[in-house]
């Protein structure tokens, strides 16, 4: 997790406004240049001053792309135009759709991306008090966060056996996105009953997590900007779409 200056640490109201705000201006607009504005001048540059950009790229390289080549070919060559228009009327046209769901697609992923990957491990018990989740809700979703890094090693662990069962061809991407389906029903298992045991775990211990890390460096400045920046694109969506 990349580790952010206390002084630009926004509050986390903040935080889930500026991501509301942001993800609705990606789902408004239709407007492939403006979205392409919003992903290299407005996202990207956030991204790098984050830390978070290794994490984007992963999740462009191995959820978006993919996609992306499969609408492409499906809107620009298969059908040749866009939705409701007639079939290969306007192949520039469909290339154009695609490129406006994938562009949505990676300003959303980037949006939830700097909503939950800013914050600090330390952070996050206080951070999720402070916007209303306490009790038995807190600890659920602790666990959850706590899953993550134990969800990757669990799917590598069921494409190998799976592999080794002569299931997989091979271990390439394509081919593990065709047999991601057939995976879904032992991960789904396995991480409700690692999150059942997680919890009785720390009800067990004694954990407190409602009082643990009481003190959130917020800085008022960053949480302005945050909402300002957020309501700048939000506005240019509006202005784009409406005016």
């Amino acid at each position: 997790m990349p580790r952010l200056d206390e002084t630009r640490y926004p509050h986390p109201i903040a935080r889930l406004i500026a991501t509301g705000l942001g993800m609705v201006g990606t789902l408004l607009t239709n407007n492939l240049s403006l979205l392409a504005v919003g992903l290299f001048f407005g996202l990207m540059p956030i991204m790098l001053a984050t830390g978070t950009m290794r994490s984007f790229l992963r999740f462009f390289i191995t959820l978006v792309l993919p996609i992306a080549i499969a609408l492409l070919f499906v809107w620009g060559w298969l059908v040749g135009a866009p939705p409701g228009a007639p079939i290969g009327s306007a192949p520039a046209a469909g290339i154009a759709y695609a490129g406006v769901i994938t562009l949505r697609l990676l300003l959303l992923g980037g949006i939830g991306q700097l909503c939950l990957m800013t914050v600090r491990p330390g952070d996050l018990p206080a951070t999720l008090r402070s916007i209303g989740i306490k009790g038995d809700a807190l600890i659920i979703a602790l666990a959850s966060y706590a899953l993550v890094p134990e969800l990757r090693l669990r799917m590598e662990q069921v494409i190998t056996a799976r592999h080794a069962r002569g299931l997989l061809p091979n271990r390439n991407l394509i081919t593990r996105l065709r047999h991601f389906p057939f995976m879904l029903r032992p991960l789904f298992g396995w991480v409700l009953r690692s999150a059942l045991q997680r919890t009785e775990t720390w009800r067990q211990r004694g954990l407190r997590f409602d009082t643990m890390g009481d003190v959130l460096h917020i800085s008022p400045i960053s949480s302005v900007m945050v909402i300002t920046l957020s309501l700048i694109w939000l506005s240019a969506v509006v202005f784009t779409k409406y005016l």
